[in-house]
């Protein structure tokens, strides 16, 4: 199918439309359980039992897909919570990007470090995000070890089009 460039493209365009709809019913998300007014500048964050804890946000999110919530799926989810707090502009995802690197050049390559990171970053959602009741499965399911294994190898390469022009409602 790579082969024949109109399939291809077709297959490109699926893709890149499924990954912009995940990223939008991410912020969409965050943003129903995160702020008192709809406008993305009244930052004033709800009580902290009022908003959803990591695992119900994860299971809005992984709802309708193949990924199961576990102790790395709410890891990554907390992690991009916390950016979005930081920033919900059309820029949040070079956010997320920029908030990455800065844990990679912290850790200087250390993948321990880094997980050391994410698990912080996860603890603290924990104790500032809704009532902590809950226990994260550290289990990771097949599908989620193959989407790892392509982006620590490199095969999986960034999005296009991340912070391109975004419909109202994506703020």
């Amino acid at each position: 199918i790579e082969h024949n460039p109109a399939n291809w493209g077709k297959v490109t365009h699926a893709v890149e439309e499924a990954l912009t709809q995940l990223r939008s019913k991410f912020k969409k998300a965050v943003r129903k359980h995160r702020s008192l007014k709809e406008k993305p500048k009244d930052r004033m964050l709800l009580p902290s039992a009022d908003r959803k804890n990591i695992f119900q946000l994860a299971q809005d999110i992984a709802k309708g897909t193949q990924c199961e919530v576990n102790l790395l799926l709410c890891a990554r989810v907390a992690f991009m919570r916390k950016s979005y707090i930081k920033d919900s502009s059309i820029k949040f995802w070079t956010t997320v990007d920029e908030d990455l690197v800065k844990i990679r050049e912290k850790a200087g390559g250390d993948l321990k470090k880094v997980t050391k990171a994410f698990s912080h970053v996860l603890k603290t959602d924990r104790k500032q995000h809704g009532v902590d009741n809950y226990e994260i499965d550290e289990a990771v399911d097949t599908f989620q070890q193959d989407v790892d294994k392509m982006v620590e190898t490199g095969t999986a390469g960034p999005a296009e089009g991340d912070d391109g022009p975004a419909s109202d409602d994506d703020h």
